[in-house]
């Protein structure tokens, strides 16, 4: 949105593009709020501390069907997101967890 002389305004600011920055402004911006999302760096880049826990995959199933953001879902399952993410954004090489 453009206010007076051509400044532009938002609804929210949201500072970092990392998973919770990203996550933030695409739930605000499906809810009709208008966002602007800045981030120091630029992508792809490496980034420490990102880790999917299975509390977080199940967090992002609750975020999708809650506020209707299914790309949000993609984000939960490794498989799917190589599959959807992967061939238009990038590889993501990242963890995982296992039990022995």
């Amino acid at each position: 949105m453009v206010g007076v002389g051509g400044v532009r305004v938002c609804d929210v600011f949201v500072l970092g593009s990392g998973l919770a920055g990203s996550t933030v402004a695409t739930v605000l911006a499906s809810q009709g709020v208008s966002v602007v999302l800045v981030d120091a760096g630029s992508h792809p880049r490496m980034a420490i501390g990102e880790s999917q826990t299975p509390q977080l995959a199940e967090w992002l199933h609750i975020l999708a069907e809650r506020y209707g953001v299914p790309e949000l879902a993609s984000l939960a399952k490794v498989g799917v997101t190589n599959r959807v993410v992967g061939p238009s954004h990038g590889v993501k090489v990242h963890f995982g967890f296992q039990r022995h």
